[in-house]
């Protein structure tokens, strides 16, 4: 997969509520190696440090299914785009 970059990606560990208090929002490592300011990254179905390699599974009932971000919609156009290219879409034997 490729890399995206997500702007003020540290927005997403932190929520700010009404009167100002900030609570975090994703678990911090518990490993002795790892202390604070190590999050643990949220899998559809585990929990997972990327610095010590601990991983948490979840209860069956948190599980949610993975959802595709691409749409068949995305790849067709893709596709479309790909054959109208000229010379460098052509493909086989010359003749």
């Amino acid at each position: 997969h490729k890399h995206q970059k997500v702007s003020l990606q540290a927005l997403q560990y932190y929520s700010v509520d009404g009167q100002g208090v900030v609570t975090r929002t994703r678990k911090i490592c518990p490993s002795p190696t790892c202390k604070f300011g190590i999050f643990m990254a949220r899998h559809f179905d585990r929990l997972y440090c990327g610095k010590c390699k601990t991983t948490f599974k979840l209860d069956p009932s948190e599980v949610t299914a993975p959802t595709s971000k691409k749409k068949k919609e995305d790849k067709a156009d893709a596709a479309a785009a790909g054959k109208g290219k000229g010379k460098d879409a052509k493909k086989g034997k010359k003749k």
